[in-house]
């Protein structure tokens, strides 16, 4: 049996929720982008939630937030519902999307694990080998100047919802500042971001030249299919952190 999860109202979080069997659901940015940026917009507002950061990966996703209402289960549950609905219409599909592991929720406490939080998010592309350089990324992802705040009209999907149904025409997909570092100005605040993300891409960079590894790259990334997965194995499950350390 799995521990209850803890919900404290006001905690911030880096969020994780990853597919069943590592497909690349997520990696036709055409398609996917504008459903994940609708459906995480709407889920948001309904809850209350406040979105930080966020990068879509092709088989996972991160998000950093903030749950003023204690109602992060609410939205990551409506999120990730619709999200697979819309996919599985798109692609005709009928099973399971996401993992039957929940999502990764750890909380973070102090501005530097926030900070640090948000840059891995940003960084992740080049961390997980797709590209070598995270700005090219097709994916839904978050600048490091909108941790300042932005706001981003979402039109409604052509797929799943009903024209004449009850979702909205438009959703506004809003990154809020987080609360830290907060003598900074927006600007700092952004620069500060920026180079850490910086550190982490060039470590990435780094560390997959000494492993002999390559970047995947925009072309091949391209021609993947959305059943395709990765070829290495999925890592065994190890623990699942609560709180970052």
């Amino acid at each position: 049996m799995s521990v209850p999860r803890q919900v404290l109202s006001g905690s911030t979080y880096l969020v994780t929720r990853s597919c069943t069997q590592r497909p690349f659901w997520l990696e036709t940015p055409a398609l996917t982008n504008p459903i994940v940026a609708y459906c995480i917009a709407y889920a948001a507002t309904l809850t209350g939630v406040e979105l930080h950061a966020l990068c879509v990966l092709s088989n996972h996703w991160h998000a950093v937030l903030t749950d003023p209402e204690g109602r992060l289960p609410e939205c990551m549950h409506w999120a990730h519902e619709h999200i697979a609905r819309c996919i599985n219409a798109s692609y005709g599909r009928r099973e399971a999307m996401w993992s039957s592991s929940p999502p990764s929720a750890v909380r973070l406490e102090h501005d530097a694990d926030v900070l640090d939080e948000i840059a891995y998010t940003r960084a992740n592309p080049v961390s997980a080998g797709r590209v070598e350089r995270g700005n090219p990324w097709p994916g839904l992802r978050t600048a490091p100047r909108d941790v300042a705040g932005c706001t981003k009209r979402i039109a409604r999907p052509r797929v799943f919802f009903r024209d004449d149904g009850p979702m909205p025409d438009h959703v506004e997909l809003r990154i809020v500042r987080p609360r830290i570092y907060e003598s900074r100005s927006d600007r700092q605040l952004g620069q500060l971001v920026q180079a850490a993300v910086d550190e982490r891409e060039a470590a990435a960079r780094a560390a997959i030249r000494r492993e002999g590894r390559s970047f995947l790259g925009g072309r091949a990334i391209r021609a993947q299919r959305p059943s395709d997965r990765p070829r290495d194995a999925e890592p065994r499950r190890g623990l699942n952190p609560r709180v970052a350390a």
